[in-house]
């Protein structure tokens, strides 16, 4: 028997050429709902030589217009490069607007370029995203809000609108053992990075599962992967276009496509997909690269039905 697990999908957001347009994206979210997938992502990358990639909360807002029950999440947004004060009203106006179908994922970010061009310095950035989180739940739940930290200062502050669904659902992108174990004690999910091998996520989602039962965390903790995929009838072509894709966003770092991403024949794609299933995850985010409608058509017709 198969474990449970729920779908959701990127939505058009990056390409080597033009970025997806607004009609685009606009299909895609109503027929991701109409099929009954979970929810609809986006990821963030601020600057980047070969990809062209739009913005995450500007795509998330315009997509939660378009639809009326799917989930909205973000996987992951670079939180240290943010002002938490500006950023928690951004999020909770969005939780608003989308009448409370929002999951904040949160992450430190990655490379050394984007922290330089907002002036933040990345030996900070996991201090920063200590003190972001703490705050934006103090705006989103208290009333009259003091704090004191090594970058920002509250002195009795309010903020309104709250977030819609009271309290809102934050997931953790992270690798370290040490990372992991803060997403276990302060967030509601963790969630595996598309980059990473199969079996990184199961070592992290393994360890994930040893702190949630040493923190005493609810057993409703969500571990997560996002799953680049690609579905063809023509293997060689579905790897040509992965590996076009991979190289172009993530450069030489991710060599090893065949391990890390999902695409080839259907029962080829489900079965790996299963793998995923079978170590942990209880939510994957499928994340098409190219022909984004068909694919989504494929992915609701022939691989979720196997789940």
């Amino acid at each position: 028997m198969k474990n449970r697990v729920l779908f959701g999908v990127n939505l058009p957001q990056a390409s080597v050429e033009a970025p997806p347009t607004g009609n685009e994206v606009v299909e895609f979210a109503k027929h991701a709902e109409t099929y009954g997938f979970h929810s609809l992502w986006v990821l963030e990358r601020i600057l980047h030589h070969a990809v062209s990639v739009l913005d995450p909360l500007s795509l998330l807002t315009f997509a939660s217009a378009v639809t009326r029950e799917i989930r909205l999440g973000t996987a992951i947004v670079m939180t240290p490069l943010r002002n938490p004060v500006l950023f928690a009203k951004t999020i909770a106006t969005m939780d608003n607007l989308s009448s409370g179908r929002l999951i904040l994922g949160m992450g430190l970010g990655g490379g050394q370029t984007e922290f330089e061009a907002v002036g933040i310095k990345l030996a900070e950035r996991a201090a920063r995203f200590s003190e972001s989180l703490k705050i934006m739940r103090q705006l989103w739940t208290g009333e009259k809000v003091s704090y004191t930290g090594k970058f920002w200062t509250l002195n009795e502050v309010s903020m309104k609108p709250k977030p819609i669904q009271g309290y809102l659902p934050v997931w953790i992108g992270a690798r370290a053992d040490n990372a992991l174990k803060r997403a276990v004690k302060h967030a509601d999910g963790w969630i595996g990075s598309g980059a990473s091998t199969f079996e990184d996520f199961a070592d992290g989602s393994k360890k994930v599962t040893t702190f949630i039962r040493e923190l005493g965390k609810s057993s409703d903790f969500v571990i997560a992967k996002r799953l680049y995929i690609h579905v063809d009838p023509d293997p060689e072509w579905a790897e040509a276009v992965m590996r076009k894709w991979m190289t172009s966003f993530y450069g030489p770092r991710v060599s090893d496509i065949s391990n890390t991403c999902v695409y080839g024949l259907v029962d080829d794609c489900i079965d790996k997909i299963q793998r995923y299933a079978d170590a942990g995850a209880s939510i994957l985010i499928l994340h098409p690269v190219d022909d984004y409608q068909n694919q989504l058509r494929i992915y609701a017709s022939q691989i979720t039905p196997s789940f």
